[in-house]
């Protein structure tokens, strides 16, 4: 199994640790937030790869006025997609010296379950914020994900893209991975502080690229999908890995 495939495992790990203080190393795959390239072992579409890091903040918390008693449910809900996700994860592990193709068999069949999971993590969490708080947080998860949130099924509907809008930004998405996978990848020489530098252009450049895909009717739309701006940096990772609640 590829060091890629184990990096994007560990962040799976790290971001369903929402309210238990989970932490990445320093080194490991790129940040996921807010990121276009990137996308959790959810799959495309899986907008609730982000709710558990904004429900991490404590800040986020009191501006969805999450009470005592809704913030011991989410927390049950988080210690259960942790260990569930950590099982995933040492079956992965096994698969080290596995043949090929019996490697690619079981990693689909894990990321397969791994959306299931995150799916009935996401009806969970649901089921515990009041419909006004759910609302306010799919509000924040687009602000922290920008422009990667235009490749998410629910996002894709209301703002009605058409095939080839979808396929545009599918094809962006690609392209950046492939970079930014050449940049992770072991034994590239380019040093970290230069990696960041251009990991950040990148970002940028993909972002108005994808904004682009849209009309200004869609643009209008999708920035009124964000509500009242919030002041999320502190939920950004800085390098890779979660912030501290």
């Amino acid at each position: 199994m590829s060091r890629c495939v184990l990096s994007a495992w560990v962040g799976l790990l790290v971001s369903v640790g929402w309210l238990v203080g989970a932490e990445s190393s320093k080194e490991g795959p790129p940040p996921q937030i807010g990121t276009f390239a990137l996308k959790g072992m959810a799959g495309p579409g899986a907008l609730q790869d982000v709710w558990g890091d904004l429900l991490r903040s404590e800040a986020v918390r009191k501006e969805l006025k999450i009470d005592a008693q809704q913030l011991e449910a989410l927390t049950r809900i988080s210690q259960k997609a942790g260990k569930a996700a950590r099982r995933n994860f040492e079956q992965l592990q096994e698969l080290r010296d596995a043949p090929p193709e019996e490697r690619s068999r079981k990693f689909a069949e894990i990321s397969k379950l791994a959306a299931t999971q995150a799916k009935q993590t996401r009806k969970e969490i649901e089921e515990v914020l009041r419909p006004e708080q759910m609302k306010r947080l799919k509000q924040l998860a687009v602000q922290l994900r920008g422009a990667a949130a235009l490749e998410d099924k629910e996002i894709q509907e209301e703002l009605k893209l058409t095939e080839q809008q979808k396929n545009q930004l599918s094809t962006l998405r690609k392209s950046v991975t492939q970079q930014m996978q050449e940049w992770w990848r072991p034994g590239n020489p380019i040093k970290p502080e230069t990696r960041r530098e251009k990991f950040r252009a990148l970002l940028k450049d993909s972002e108005a690229k994808a904004l682009a895909v849209l009309t200004d009717a869609q643009k209008a739309q999708f920035e009124q999908m964000k509500g009242p701006q919030f002041d999320l940096s502190h939920v950004r990772p800085p390098r890779g890995g979660p912030p501290k609640p």
